[in-house]
């Protein structure tokens, strides 16, 4: 006995709303990339275990609020700024006109 509800779905951001008996493993069907961030009854959980890929919650008896969120990594702000920083550069350094 276990009822599942969609409150939200978009590529970025989805919301969940469960209602299980017992405590019970969910397994989303959303392939696991670092920057996803997890929440049940809005605490976190770290070092989601996944099967096949697919990152498994446990949500405990009763009412559950599953979120889940995909956020920039410092990794990848980093390397977004060097990407801005390079095409900027670029356009710098080529797109003056030579004086000849």
């Amino acid at each position: 006995g276990m009822k599942v509800e969609t409150e939200n779905d978009t590529e970025l951001y989805g919301k969940l709303v469960v209602v299980a008996r017992i405590p019970t493993d969910i397994i989303l069907q959303r392939v696991y990339f670092p920057g996803w961030q997890y929440l049940v009854n809005g605490a976190r959980q770290s070092g989601t275990p996944l099967a096949g890929g697919l990152p498994t919650l446990t949500v405990p008896a009763g009412r559950s609020v599953v979120e889940f969120r995909f956020t920039d990594t410092a990794v990848r702000t980093a390397s977004n700024i060097i990407s801005i920083l390079t095409i900027v550069s670029l356009a710098f350094v080529y797109g003056k006109k030579s004086i000849a």
